[in-house]
């Protein structure tokens, strides 16, 4: 029995080593109350919070009230297990500061019960290099419509000053 015991604290230890080290947020949820029941350290960082306020909290205090409908309707299908993944998806820390995940979801056993086992991985850097390429882009796009418009206004110059000599 003591063996077993000292094998048990070794798998949990180096669970546990996984769990915290991992570099993105993960998340044990109950499908039914939709209130967390686990989480890592890299996602207690991402929405600001202490271990020990994790049970008060779930799904509905870490979005932003305008797209609960959608992401809980997204909740529900990993729950059914319609779909595996969610992209692009708001999260506000406990201070309201939003940023922006990818999740990747599965059904997972967790104490005897059915859960929700998600994977976060902050995009918030991504979305940000993206905007500025897009804007980059508008701006190429609007001085490449102005160069060619410069030229045409000095083709028409040109040729009104070689009909001017003409005449």
């Amino acid at each position: 029995r003591h063996e077993s015991d000292v094998r048990l604290r070794e798998t949990e230890d180096r669970y546990r080593v996984v769990f915290d080290s991992a570099p993105y947020g993960i998340v044990i949820t109950d499908p039914v109350t939709r209130k967390f029941l686990a989480a890592n350290k890299a996602f207690l960082q991402m929405i600001g919070v202490a271990r020990d306020e994790l049970p008060n909290l779930g799904v509905e205090d870490i979005h932003p009230a305008e797209n609960l409908p959608e992401i809980l309707a997204k909740f529900d299908k990993i729950a059914a297990g319609e779909m595996r993944s969610a992209e692009n998806i708001p999260v506000k820390t406990r201070k309201g500061k939003v940023f922006y995940v990818d999740i990747s979801a599965h059904v997972a056993p967790y104490g005897g019960k059915k859960a929700l086992a998600a994977v976060f991985r902050d995009i918030t850097a991504r979305k940000e290099a993206e905007a500025r390429c897009s804007e980059a882009a508008a701006r190429f796009s609007a001085l490449t419509q102005h160069l060619i418009e410069l030229q045409e206004a000095e083709r028409r110059r040109l040729a009104a000053s070689t009909l001017d000599e003409r005449c």
